[in-house]
């Protein structure tokens, strides 16, 4: 990494990183920094301000099915990098049995984890596992490795790499 200072006018200079300007400074406005994309690593460029989107995940068990439950997922990808946060309200357990699951936007390119916690009775750590790369499919878990099957309002984060 090479830090510079570039001349400008005779009332102000850049200073700059690798080549790219970061900010001015002027005798009139003092220090100025200059807002751009950046760009990364892979060539493309950083998220310039845009708003979160949503996509519905409903939970749904591995038997049976629930008498009322509500999912959304909330997430930013760039490239293949995808961040969410999911938030899935069940009110009436149903028939429901054995695991719960909620899908992500995108499937995952790679086995990996979130976590969370249970909002609504017990405030019970949350640990969300994706463990069937190249499905959106994740599995969710008490801290203790019990499943959070019962009316319950439950909050999981994370970060993933999708697989396109």
């Amino acid at each position: 990494m090479t830090a510079s200072i570039r001349a400008g006018t005779a009332n102000d200079a850049y200073l700059g990183v690798n080549g790219v300007d970061l900010a001015k400074l002027d005798t009139t406005n003092g220090l100025t920094l200059i807002t751009k994309p950046l760009a990364f690593a892979s060539g493309g460029t950083g998220d310039t301000g845009s708003a979160w989107l949503s996509f519905q995940s409903n939970p749904f068990p591995q038997g049976g099915g629930f008498g009322d439950a509500t999912g959304v997922t909330y997430y930013k990808k760039m490239g293949r990098t995808v961040w969410f946060y999911t938030y899935l309200q069940i009110n009436n357990v149903g028939s429901a049995s054995g695991s719960l699951y909620f899908n992500l936007p995108f499937p995952y390119a790679n086995i990996g984890v979130c976590t969370g916690r249970e909002n609504y009775s017990t405030g019970r750590t949350l640990a969300g596992m994706m463990s069937s790369p190249g499905t959106q499919q994740v599995a969710v878990f008490n801290y203790d490795n019990s499943i959070p099957l019962g009316v319950a309002k439950l909050a999981l984060s994370g970060v993933y790499e999708a697989t396109a």
